[in-house]
């Protein structure tokens, strides 16, 4: 493991009652403000759920689709995302949101999105789980010429003079699935306390932004994030701060491109996205292959994070080394695997992490 010096997680004598008083929100707030950007809050939008679909799936499950409106000062805006629940399991469920990317530069209707392999829905279902997905696509495009005129256009019009703390792609997809969070609270099937978020690479920032500010997400799978997601950028292989805002200047706030090549002035690093996850539980897993990534980075991550889970009590990962491919760590609060291979998420992945799951959460 890397051993380069962070900024420290906490300042002062660590604490409980500190932490849920006054630093973690400092964090969130300092994220917000240098990284990803500050989202609209509640005062700013109403939102309305439709089912628009409902029918069998495959005879496993009920794949309901459900569209939602949001209202705005400026204008509505809509996206659609796709509910499955399994037949012959007991209610309510344990749930995993996905947060589906584009795949292999294709695009993606969301009725189709059960097809893709970093979502392998029947063998989420055989599992005893509900799963939900929408597509990023339909929330914010993923490239630079287009992300704005998604659903940041729908709040900010014509976004001129936008401030350097303005949210970016990465915070409004992860907007998008505390919005779907919203509507799974209301069904009766799915246990609101059971619900993980999930995403893959890009999505697995996402899903980490969304969990650090939306506390009722109980868990968070972050697959192959990488920088600004998972890993820690100090000592990292691979991509830093200065590519990923080069190559995907939309992900995140004008405030970020100030560390380009200046990383070891960070008042932060990503062990400091990963505390805010605590006491709740936090996965996250690697690729052998995936150097751009770094699986050892990402594994410091997970590590370093286990400082807030003592707070409460809890243990992280105990060993400061990375596990070899196929040693997954399960027990404690913080999970981990290393798979073999390149930089994908795959029914492999899918299954270890039902396995963290199965270990915290009581199916009936």
């Amino acid at each position: 493991m890397y051993e380069t010096a962070l900024p420290p997680f906490f300042e002062g004598e660590p604490s409980r009652k500190a932490w849920e008083e006054g630093r973690r929100q400092e964090i969130l707030t300092l994220l917000s403000d240098q990284v990803y950007g500050f989202a609209p809050g509640p005062d700013q939008y109403k939102i309305r759920f439709e089912q628009i679909g409902q029918e069998d799936f495959k005879g496993i499950a009920t794949r309901r689709m459900v569209e939602a409106t949001l209202h705005t000062a400026r204008e509505d805006f809509r996206f659609r995302f796709v509910v499955f629940l399994p037949h012959g399991v007991a209610r309510p469920l344990p749930l995993a949101l996905m947060i589906c990317i584009r795949v292999l530069g294709r695009s993606m209707d969301v009725e189709h999105l059960h097809e893709i392999p970093s979502w392998p829905v029947e063998e989420i279902l055989a599992r005893g789980y509900a799963t939900a997905g929408f597509y990023t696509q339909d929330i914010a495009l993923d490239r630079e010429d287009g992300y704005f005129e998604g659903i940041l256009k729908s709040f900010e019009g014509d976004g001129e003079n936008r401030p350097a703390n303005a949210w970016g792609a990465i915070a409004a997809w992860a907007f998008a699935a505390s919005r779907v969070m919203d509507y799974l609270q209301t069904l009766p099937e799915v246990d609101p306390a059971r619900i993980a978020v999930a995403g893959l690479s890009r999505g697995g920032k996402a899903a980490l932004w969304c969990a650090a500010n939306d506390t009722r997400f109980a868990c968070v799978d972050s697959n192959e994030s990488g920088c600004t997601g998972a890993a820690i950028t100090r000592g990292k292989q691979g991509e830093h701060v200065k590519e990923i805002n080069t190559t995907f200047p939309y992900w995140f706030c004008k405030n970020y491109k100030a560390y380009n090549e200046r990383e070891d002035e960070m008042p932060f690093d990503q062990h400091m996205l990963l505390s805010l996850i605590a006491p709740r539980l936090l996965y996250v897993s690697s690729a052998s292959e995936d150097s751009w990534a770094d699986p050892e980075a990402e594994y410091r991550g997970a590590y370093e994070a286990g400082a807030a889970y003592a707070l409460y009590g809890l243990r992280g990962l105990e060993q400061r080394q990375i596990p070899g491919i196929d040693q997954p760590c399960h027990k404690n609060a913080v999970g981990y695997h290393l798979r073999a291979g390149e930089h994908d998420m795959t029914p492999h992945d899918w299954a270890f992490f039902m396995d963290f799951l199965d270990c915290h959460w009581t199916k009936d």
